[in-house]
């Protein structure tokens, strides 16, 4: 049996989401096993090999949960880098932070920024996203970016 060339792996954000694209595809999910320490550390590991795979991760940002949708993403991105990846595809739905790309006022962080540069160091190479903010956020990141935006067609959303 020949081994696949891209894996996909689901993040604790939505894993029906990461099931119905792995259905979509005809594959299994890539086995990962996620947790949490008592003291609210996120842990990741990839139980199979990924060496030389473009590699998929499904994880969006929740409502009350977006810094740690954000923390397990990191770290899935980064046990995928340092376990060979050719590359790493980050599927994330909702962009949290998205609005948060501008300053209103002086010394305001820009967010949105801020994000993009941690995808990227943890070691993203793509972003697939569904509708940003605004369109200046695809320039925040150093990796190419798809933001296939639903309500571009609609006015003043």
């Amino acid at each position: 049996m020949s081994q696949s060339k891209y894996k996909v792996f689901a993040g604790s954000s939505h894993p029906q989401l990461a099931q119905d694209v792995a259905d979509l595809l005809d594959i299994s999910l890539g086995k990962i096993k996620l947790s949490t320490f008592s003291c609210g550390e996120k842990y990741v590991v990839l139980e199979e090999t990924v060496r030389g795979q473009e590699v998929f991760l499904i994880q969006t940002t929740t409502e009350g949960g977006v810094n740690d949708d954000y923390m397990e993403l990191f770290l899935m991105i980064n046990a995928a880098k340092m376990s060979f990846a050719k590359r790493v595809h980050v599927i994330i739905p909702h962009f949290g932070y998205s609005r948060q790309d501008k300053i209103h006022v002086p010394r305001e962080p820009i967010s949105a920024k801020l994000m993009a540069d941690l995808l990227v160091s943890a070691g993203a190479d793509h972003v697939v996203t569904l509708q940003l903010h605004s369109d200046q956020n695809q320039a925040f990141f150093d990796i190419p970016v798809d933001n296939l935006n639903a309500k571009k067609s609609l006015p003043n959303m």
